[in-house]
């Protein structure tokens, strides 16, 4: 049977859930520097095993641009990815451990079900549907559901999924580690008495989930690299604190290559006879005086290793195993992949990379200031701007 989560008593705040972290998702967006763009929430309620309760599946908002029958089936689409979950197979020698498992695979099924229910309204208008975990209220399971238009991902390009060492998984895209966040924020919520009733009151601020989500995604590059510490080197503090250092009053500017050193796609021009870690601050900062626009630091997300670049041929954004750090003023670096700048942090705030200027606004403002042009000179004003915005230190 079908229902409508918002009239059953179980739970007396959905929408005030819903509001809450849609609103908190659309914050975070805009201190990571996104605009034009929204994110949206759904709360999808699956009924657990032996309730009584008439209704197989809820949703929150009702009678709105989802509808219920998005989900017809998906109790037994649960069902089916509950007895072939490959946890099934895993046996825990902690006692708890084994005790609390059948729950966990439920939970888990509870959103990969829903996650492959939404695929078909994803595809047709032109979102992506992102899920976390699922938690028990009532006589369901519920799912938060957050939206997000795929123009943000053509704009800001992810990296190619799933990216994992095995044990630990990174995340596509800095965005990716803001939702994945944000959606913790709304498990934690679930798991309190009367969750959405104090609305804003009991979730981190968006300032704060924008520094964890930076600090998360600053894992992946280890994880491409494949360096076995991956899950525990802090990047993104690490930058921070070398980008800080002054060295004889200079400021530290330079670039860093991330990935294996023994890896065909690195062309060492020099070795360093005993690698430089990256906690050991100042000798980082002094080593990366003798990086330059054309020659950059190797390193292997924890250690220096020597000086060089790309190897010839290579495209670092198909194969994603190497990444740049670059220094570009003091307390001021960023982190790209193959030229698609990925992160953006400026005295420890991250962000993303600000948006092009909008070109049919700045042509049209040129056309009404100079109204003798030709074609020729607007397509030069245009090269001129693009141009300007390249620079790294602004310009005249």
């Amino acid at each position: 049977m079908r229902g409508k989560l918002i009239n059953l008593s179980m739970w007396d705040y959905q929408p005030h859930f819903r509001f809450q972290f849609e609103l908190l998702m659309n914050n975070v967006m805009k201190e990571l520097n996104i605009s034009g763009t929204r994110a949206e929430c759904l709360l999808v309620g699956a009924k657990i095993p032996g309730r009584k309760n008439p209704n197989d599946v809820c949703i929150e908002p009702e009678d709105d641009k989802w509808s219920i029958g998005l989900f017809d089936g998906l109790l037994d689409a649960i069902e089916t990815e509950f007895t072939n979950h490959p946890l099934q197979d895993i046996f825990y020698g902690h006692a708890p451990s084994m005790q609390d498992k059948p729950e966990n695979i439920r939970r888990y099924s509870v959103c990969i079900a829903v996650q492959k229910a939404m695929s078909v309204y994803d595809e047709d208008h032109g979102v992506h549907s992102f899920v976390n975990k699922s938690a028990p209220v009532g006589d369901y399971y519920i799912v938060p559901v957050l939206q997000l238009g795929n123009e943000l991902f053509k704009h800001f390009h992810p990296l190619d999924e799933p990216i994992t060492d095995g044990q630990i998984n990174g995340h596509a895209s800095l965005v990716h580690a803001a939702v994945f966040d944000v959606l913790s924020e709304a498990y934690d919520e679930l798991l309190r008495p009367d969750p959405g009733r104090y609305v804003g009151g009991r979730s981190r601020s968006p300032e704060e989930i924008t520094r964890r989500a930076a600090k998360s995604f600053m894992y992946t590059p280890g994880i491409s690299v494949k360096n076995k510490k991956a899950g525990i080197l802090d990047l993104f503090e690490q930058f921070n604190l070398i980008s800080s250092l002054m060295y004889e009053g200079a400021k530290g500017v330079g670039r860093m290559l991330l990935a294996n050193p023994g890896d065909e796609s690195i062309h060492f021009l020099l070795k360093l006879a005993n690698p430089v870690p990256f906690h050991e601050h100042q000798w980082s900062r002094k080593v990366l005086q003798m990086a330059s626009s054309e020659i950059a630091l190797i390193a292997d997300c924890e250690k220096i290793f020597g000086l060089g670049d790309v190897a010839a041929g290579i495209d670092p954004w198909t194969d994603q195993n190497v990444f740049e750090i670059e220094f570009l003023d003091h307390y001021y670096w960023r982190l790209s992949c193959g030229g698609e700048v990925m992160l953006v942090s400026r005295y420890g705030v991250p962000s993303l990379p600000e948006g092009e200027f909008p070109s049919d606004c700045h042509l049209d403002t040129y056309r009404r200031l100079f109204p003798e042009s030709g074609e020729e000179d607007i397509t030069r004003f245009s090269e001129l701007c693009k141009v300007a915005l390249d620079q790294r230190h602004g310009s005249m």
